[in-house]
């Protein structure tokens, strides 16, 4: 199962290995981001994402669901989980991040401050 539609331009799919599930952003997809990310200080590409992602998972934004882990490169966020509700409550709040700059500023501020408090 590749499910390209429901989370656009984020990847949700099954990968038939273990841990089972797979939430993807690729590189031709992060650039519209990388001005919010740099006025931030944040990296961007897949490690910004990720960052984003684990600040999520970590503040409590995502809850239920199951352990998810990280593999993500310069060019492309990843993550994985055996629990596809703990991937598709994480790709809902990304998917909306990726759209609302100012939204994703806003967070990326909150994760700056969460770091130096």
């Amino acid at each position: 199962m590749d499910d390209l539609a429901t989370y656009p331009p984020f990847v949700f799919e099954s990968t038939g290995h273990a841990p089972g599930y797979a939430l993807r952003l690729h590189d031709g997809h992060m650039a519209a981001a990388d001005a919010v990310f740099a006025a931030a200080g944040w990296s961007s590409g897949g490690h910004g994402w990720e960052g984003v992602a684990r600040f999520l998972l970590d503040s409590g934004a995502t809850t239920g669901g199951g352990p998810v882990s990280f593999d993500s490169e310069a060019g492309m966020f990843a993550c994985y989980s055996a629990d596809p509700v703990a991937l598709d409550r994480l790709a809902a709040l990304l998917q909306t991040l990726h759209r609302d700059h100012a939204a994703l500023a806003r967070l990326l501020a909150q994760a700056n401050d969460a770091r130096t408090g």
